[in-house]
C-alpha cells in the first residue's frame, strides 16, 4: 500500500454517509430500477435519441471552443423525487477545437472522481492537453451532488446517505447515454468514456448500457467499488457505528433490501439462525476463560457457572426470537433442532428459577433444600448439629440462658451489623452467589459478542449493496470489450484489488496497464499515462470500426 495514500486520507477531514443508509423506500426503488438499467436491452429504450439538450454558452477560449449546456436528468423522469431539487438538472461543459484537422471528430466524455467539483481540474489536467496532443475533444459532465448540483445542506463531497451513491451511479449512466446520443446527432465520432477513480468506475457502468462500440478507459478503478468502502483507506471515513445502529433498529433493511440483492448466500436471516444456535457455546467459552483463575474445586461451582451462562444465552435467544423470520422451519432437521432448543431453554429456565430460590433462602437463613421440597444435601451436617445440641444441653444450657443487654450502645449496634455482614459474606463465598461484579462481566461479554455479530452483519450488508450496485459482472458487457483499456495502480490503497474478481475475469478481452505507484501519486502526476491510454483506445476503435 502507498504510504502517501494513507497519509493523504488521514489529513482529509471529510466524512461520508453521515446520515446513514438512507430511507429503505429509496434504496428499494433504486435497486428495483437497477435491474432495469443493468440490462442493455431494456436500458436502451429509456433514452430517446432526440432527448432535449439546451446550450447556455458558446464561446472561444484561447485555442479552444467552449460550450456549456444543461438538460433534465432522465433518472428524475423514471424515478420522480428520488433526487434533491438541486441534483435534477444535469450540466456539462464541452471543449472543442476551433477547426477539426481530420474528417473524424472524436469526443470523450469525462466523469468526475471523488471530490472533483466543477470543471477546472478535468479541463486543465485532461481535456485541454488531450485536445492539444491527440486532437480528441472532451465533454465534462458534472456529477450529481457535486459542484452546482450539490444540495445546500451537503458539506463538500460528503454524501449524506449510502443511497445517494447509488442514485449518483444510476443518474450518470442515463445522462452519459443522453450525451452520446446528442454527439451522434451533432455528427461527432468516434465516442468514448473515461474517468479517474470513482469517475472511472462510473464510466465502466455507463458503457454497459450503450448499444454501440465505444472506447472505454477507466483509470484507477476496478471490477467493483466494494473494497473501496470496506477495506481501503476510504473506509476509515465512514461512521460504522451509526450504520450498525440503523441496521439494528430498522429491520426493513434486512426484510426488504436483501431480497433484491444477488447474494442470497449471505442472507442475515440464515446467519442469525446459526448465530443463535452457537451463541451459548461462545459465551460459555468466554466465561470459562474469564473465570478460570477465580474458579475453585467446590463441587457445585461449575454447575452454577453453567447456569449463569445458560441464563445469558436464554435472554439473548428470547430477544432474537421476537423476529420470527430467523426461525423459519423449512425441513424436518430444522424442526428437530428448533424443538431441542425449546426444551433446552425450558430446562435452563427451571434450573435458573430453582437456583435463585435457593440463593434467596440461604441469604435469609432458611434451609433451601426443605423449601424446594428436596432432601438436605449433607446428612452428615445434620448429625453434627445433633451432636452439638447434646453437648450444649450437657453444659446446662448456660450460654442460651444468658440475659440480653438492655442498654445497646452505638458500638454494640455497629459490631452486630459487622458480624451479620461477615456472616453474609461467608455465605456469599461458600455458595458462590453471582454478585453485581459478575453480572456486569456477563453483561459486558454478552454486549461485546453482540456488537461483533452486529458489526459483521453490517459489513456483510454493505458488501451486498455495493456488489449489487457496482460490480460490473451484474451488468451487461460492453458491445466490444477489446476496446476497454484499464489503467490501475499497483500500490493503490484506495481501490484494493486483491480480494475481488479481476477485471480480466469479467471482461477477458480488455487490456490492463499497471502503474508502479499509489492512487494519489497516479492521480496527480500520471495523467499523461491516462491521456495516452485514451488515445490508444480511440485508435483501436478507429481502426476497427471507422477506417
Amino acid at each position: 500500500m502507498s504510504r502517501l495514500d494513507v497519509v493523504y486520507r488521514s489529513l482529509v477531514l471529510t466524512k461520508f454517509f453521515t446520515r446513514g443508509w438512507g430511507k429503505p423506500d429509496s434504496l428499494k426503488r433504486v435497486f428495483e430500477f437497477h435491474k432495469v438499467i443493468a440490462d442493455r436491452e431494456t436500458c436502451q429504450h429509456l433514452i430517446d435519441q432526440t432527448y432535449p439538450i439546451y446550450i447556455d454558452k458558446d464561446e472561444v477560449s484561447g485555442e479552444c471552443r467552449l460550450l456549456e449546456g444543461h438538460f433534465l436528468s432522465p433518472l428524475q423522469v423514471h424515478l420522480p423525487n428520488i433526487m434533491p431539487k438541486e441534483v435534477e438538472t444535469a450540466r456539462f461543459q464541452m471543449i472543442l477545437p476551433k477547426k477539426w484537422k481530420t474528417k473524424l471528430k472524436p469526443v470523450c466524455v469525462h466523469l468526475a472522481g471523488t471530490g472533483d467539483h466543477y470543471y477546472w481540474r478535468r479541463r486543465t489536467m485532461m481535456a485541454r492537453p488531450l485536445l492539444k496532443e491527440y486532437g480528441i475533444a472532451s465533454i465534462l459532465l458534472e456529477n450529481p451532488y457535486y459542484g452546482v448540483r450539490k444540495p445546500k445542506e451537503q458539506l463538500r463531497s460528503s454524501l449524506h446517505n449510502v443511497s445517494d451513491l447509488f442514485v449518483m451511479g444510476g443518474a450518470l449512466m442515463l445522462e452519459s447515454s443522453v450525451l452520446l446520443h446528442w454527439c451522434e446527432k451533432q455528427g461527432f465520432g468516434p465516442l468514448g468514456l473515461t474517468g479517474i477513480s470513482m469517475g472511472g468506475h462510473m464510466a465502466s457502468l455507463a458503457a454497459t448500457c450503450w448499444n454501440k462500440p465505444v472506447a472505454l478507459i477507466p483509470c484507477l478503478s476496478w471490477s467493483t467499488a466494494t473494497p473501496v468502502f470496506t477495506e481501503g483507506v476510504f473506509s476509515q471515513s465512514i461512521p460504522w457505528r451509526l450504520l450498525e445502529t440503523q441496521y439494528e433498529c430498522h429491520p426493513e433493511y434486512e426484510e426488504r433490501i436483501w431480497k433484491l440483492l444477488h447474494s442470497p448466500g449471505s442472507n442475515p436471516f440464515r446467519l442469525g439462525k446459526e448465530f443463535v444456535r452457537n451463541y451459548s457455546e461462545k459465551v460459555q467459552q468466554l466465561k470459562k476463560m474469564c473465570n478460570k483463575k477465580s474458579s475453585t474445586d467446590t463441587p457445585g461451582n461449575e454447575d452454577q457457572e453453567n447456569v449463569k451462562n445458560d441464563r445469558i444465552s436464554v435472554r439473548h435467544s428470547q430477544s432474537i426470537d421476537e423476529r420470527p423470520e430467523m426461525f423459519d422451519i423449512t425441513s424436518d432437521a430444522d424442526a428437530e433442532i428448533h424443538l431441542k432448543e425449546l426444551k433446552l431453554q425450558q430446562s435452563v429456565m427451571h434450573e435458573v428459577a430453582v437456583n435463585e430460590t435457593q440463593q434467596n433462602l440461604k441469604l435469609n437463613g432458611t434451609n433451601p433444600s426443605y423449601a424446594v421440597g428436596g432432601a438436605s444435601p449433607n446428612p452428615e451436617s445434620r448429625e453434627d448439629k445433633r451432636i452439638q445440641r447434646k453437648s450444649e444441653s450437657s453444659d446446662g444450657g448456660k450460654e442460651s440462658k444468658k440475659p440480653k443487654p438492655k442498654n445497646t450502645t452505638k458500638e454494640n449496634v455497629q459490631a452486630t451489623k459487622e458480624t451479620k455482614t461477615q456472616e453474609g459474606r461467608g455465605i456469599f463465598e461458600k455458595f458462590k452467589l453471582p454478585g453485581k461484579l459478575n453480572r456486569k462481566k456477563s453483561e459486558s461479554e454478552a454486549q461485546r459478542v453482540r456488537h461483533e455479530y452486529l458489526s459483521q452483519e453490517t459489513m456483510k450488508f454493505m458488501r451486498g449493496v455495493m456488489d449489487e450496485a457496482t460490480f460490473v459482472g451484474n451488468f451487461s458487457k460492453p458491445v466490444d470489450t477489446s476496446l476497454v483499456l484499464v489503467v490501475s495502480a499497483i500500490r493503490d490503497a484506495y481501490v484494493p484489488t486483491s480480494n475481488v474478481p479481476s477485471i480480466k475475469e469479467v471482461w477477458p478481452d480488455c487490456e490492463v496497464r499497471y502503474l508502479d505507484c499509489g492512487h494519489i501519486h497516479a492521480a496527480l502526476w500520471k495523467t499523461n499515462e491516462f491521456r495516452r491510454a485514451i488515445h490508444d483506445s480511440f485508435q483501436m476503435l478507429t481502426d476497427k470500426y471507422h477506417s
